[in-house]
């Protein structure tokens, strides 16, 4: 079983759509049951909030499958229960940091797209459409890696 959180500022815009996008390619590929998948955040700003309007309005308009979610701050207990930890911003691993500063399952989820630099939270932005586009593209290079790893078959 391959334990993956993905973490943002709120956990209602970019992890949340990370787990949910994840979760549909898991699936889709037949091979979901190698895998426990949640999502949360460094804030507890959002606590208990469910997926943010704009971003459920994305990955629906895409024929993505949206789950139950309601927003969660990252605890202690996630860094020893996770095989990764996948941050969006270097804000995120800032704050990821004060938790456990040398965890190398700690990581950027852009460090698996082709050029992506940080997956900017369209909280701000509105930019939800360009969001998406790089979360699945770093997705797709996560799930590459780990097949040329042999963690998945």
């Amino acid at each position: 079983m391959i334990r993956i959180l993905f973490d943002c500022h709120g956990n209602i815009c970019r992890s949340t759509a990370a787990e949910t996008i994840f979760l549909n390619k898991i699936k889709k590929a037949g091979i979901a049951g190698f895998f426990e998948v949640d999502s949360c955040a460094v804030s507890d700003e959002e606590e208990g909030n469910p997926m943010y309007p704009p971003m459920r309005r994305e990955l629906t308009s895409r024929g993505i499958e949206i789950h139950p979610h309601y927003a969660r701050q990252i605890t202690q207990g996630d860094f020893s229960h996770f095989d990764f930890i996948l941050y969006m911003d270097r804000s995120n691993a800032r704050y990821l940091s004060y938790y456990d500063h040398k965890n190398a399952k700690v990581q950027p989820l852009t460090d698996y797209g082709d050029g992506i630099r940080e997956i900017e939270d369209p909280w701000y932005s509105g930019r939800y459409a360009l969001v998406v586009d790089q979360i699945d593209a770093c997705l797709d290079g996560f799930l590459e890696r780990l097949s040329a790893l042999g963690e998945i078959r």
